[in-house]
């Protein structure tokens, strides 16, 4: 049986963006994050980390997305052509 923790609501809506694209509930997005960052965590180097914590590795995923989505916009009314006709 599981454990009741407590996570920051910046988690939970983080989780909440994910799972509009995903299959998932938001405690089975929260969990495959835990699940990664546990698989991963070895690989990564202290510097390393500290880096990705540096640049942003800490901000809230919404704001990322939120980034992501204004550099397409930008991106495509830059060059005057989707990127499908690019390709």
């Amino acid at each position: 049986m599981g454990e009741l923790v407590e996570i920051s609501d910046e988690l939970v809506e983080d989780a909440r963006a994910a799972v509009r694209v995903l299959i998932r509930s938001i405690a089975g997005q929260i969990e495959f994050w835990a699940k990664l960052g546990k698989l991963i965590e070895p690989l990564l180097q202290n510097n390393r980390v500290l880096a990705m914590q540096m640049n942003g590795g800490d901000r809230p995923l919404s704001q990322l997305l939120a980034e992501v989505e204004i550099n397409t916009r930008f991106n495509k009314g830059s060059s005057g052509q989707s990127e499908e006709s690019q390709t």
